[in-house]
């Protein structure tokens, strides 16, 4: 399989994004804006089979020192670029093609490093191991908003519902306040969870203030990006961020204060944001993954699991890798 790495977004990269099997949220222009305004230079790929034939095109978000241009670039990558649409997309065998063309162009390419993520897929997972890279395994949580709310709440479990309903009674509202609420608001809320799941032995990075701003200003500002926040006596007491993308959603972010942990609120904000989405047309939403250990019961991330868990959504495989210049096997 063949890699071009196109100089701009030109019509081949345009023409074959249109086959692609899924909408692709990392393919948004609000996303595009975000990473660009993090620093990153877009490098567009197309994979053609060696007659020639466009199998599968993503982006990978280059980086290099501005004043060192002697120093090796590293890459980034969302997820492996998408396959098209008659490619057999669902098959392993395509995946582990496009991860070994793909990091044998890096490694052509002088690049120092590439991380290659697994949000939103490829399923199956490509075995990255194999091709030198430092792997680790997780798992995603896909949410069908196509059924009826009222069945869609049954199928969630108990305990979502009780708290979804002790929400209700304390009086907590959610609303979409995209465009009308900063994303600060978010930031501070994202504060009061990390010293909470910091007191429970968890590790939790907390994006500096100049995340949000791009975000709010790229990401959101190009309609990319939706924000729900859940209200009690006026006071915003958990929100969450979701990209949007065609028919797909994914969570992004969410944040919930003392008071909001209080009377669940974080539940109730999910699940509304869940049926608000819906009635956008949205089917299909991705909430996020958790490392495939967290499964376990004592790991430190079990209760995230547990409550991405209990709004019965399909579970997923994922992998990501580092690849880094030297390791290949």
């Amino acid at each position: 399989m063949h890699v071009q790495r196109l100089p701009t977004r030109d019509a081949r990269f345009d023409a074959a994004r249109l086959r692609v099997a899924e909408p692709a949220p990392h393919f948004s222009s609000g996303w595009i804006a975000y990473r660009e305004a993090q620093g990153y230079r877009p490098a567009w790929l197309l994979l053609s089979s060696r007659a020639g034939t466009p199998v599968a095109c993503g982006v990978a978000w280059v980086k290099r020192p501005r004043w060192r241009p002697w120093v090796r670039p590293h890459a980034l990558l969302d997820r492996l670029p998408w396959p098209l649409v008659g490619s057999d997309a669902a098959s392993a065998a395509t995946h582990q093609s496009i991860a070994h063309a793909l990091v044998d162009h890096f490694e052509q390419a002088g690049f120092a490093r590439a991380e290659i993520e697994s949000f939103d897929g490829p399923w199956p997972a490509p075995d990255l191991a194999a091709l030198g890279c430092t792997s680790r395994e997780r798992l995603e949580f896909l949410l069908d908003l196509r059924a009826k709310t009222e069945e869609r709440f049954a199928a969630i479990k108990s305990s979502h519902r009780r708290k979804v309903r002790d929400a209700e009674k304390a009086e907590v509202t959610v609303a979409d306040e995209t465009g009308t609420t900063s994303l600060a608001l978010l930031h501070e809320l994202q504060g009061h969870t990390q010293e909470r799941r910091e007191g429970r032995g968890e590790t939790m990075s907390l994006p500096e203030a100049q995340q949000y701003e791009r975000l709010g200003r790229c990401f959101v500002g190009g309609g990319s990006g939706r924000l729900f926040v859940g209200r009690k006596d006026g006071a915003a007491v958990s929100a969450i961020l979701c990209g949007v993308e065609g028919s797909r959603a994914y969570y992004l972010m969410g944040g919930t204060s003392p008071a909001g942990f209080a009377c669940n609120a974080a539940t109730m904000v999910l699940w509304r944001a869940s049926v608000l989405l819906a009635e956008r047309g949205v089917v299909e939403m991705n909430l996020g993954g958790v490392p495939r250990e967290a499964e376990q019961e004592g790991h430190a991330e079990h209760g995230l699991w547990r409550f991405k868990e209990g709004f019965g959504p399909r579970r997923v495989e994922c992998r990501s890798g580092v690849w880094q210049r030297g390791t290949r096997r």
